[in-house]
């Protein structure tokens, strides 16, 4: 029996989050929805990668027997009016609708992380090291603090209830 159509391009209509799955509708096939289609992801074992499209995004999706049974949604691509957020090789990025990206330029060495809200970073033991750390904006140090090396400090301390200044 030949398999014809094994490659379809669809639009998400609904997403289950839980589950990594997708149902898509094709409107070449009088708006058929396929069954919950499990999404592609780069890596699922040990490490893991999650990303869901949103209802309404452009997918392909590769269908094991004819029809929209049983087939994965193996990722969505950009057309004329949803384009890339950024065209150039050098550059892998992630963009997010409130605003917030994630970028590395490989051609400059730089990462770039832009955040439109908090930024929590998490872990045993933190280091940062570079030429010249900049932080601009309050800092607030709860716990013990120890500096070392050259402190020079512009500007005025306060420490109530632990200073006896």
């Amino acid at each position: 029996m030949k398999q014809t159509n094994i490659l379809r391009i669809g639009k998400v209509s609904s997403t289950n989050p839980k589950a990594a799955t997708v149902k898509v509708v094709f409107s070449d096939m009088d708006n058929m929805v396929s069954h919950d289609l499990p999404l592609l992801f780069p890596q699922g074992l040990k490490n893991k990668a999650y990303a869901m499209p949103d209802v309404g995004e452009n997918v392909v999706c590769l269908f094991i027997e004819q029809g929209v049974g049983d087939g994965f949604c193996i990722g969505s691509f950009y057309t004329l009016s949803d384009t890339p957020p950024v065209t150039n090789q050098d550059k892998v990025h992630y963009s997010f609708e409130d605003g917030s990206h994630v970028e590395y330029d490989r051609s400059k060495c730089k990462l770039t992380v832009h955040a439109v809200g908090d930024v929590q970073i998490e872990g045993r033991n933190i280091t940062l090291s570079g030429g010249t750390i900049q932080i601009n904006g309050d800092i607030t140090l709860n716990g013990s603090t120890t500096l070392s090396g050259n402190v020079s400090l512009s500007g005025s301390v306060s420490c109530p209830g632990y200073c006896k200044c």
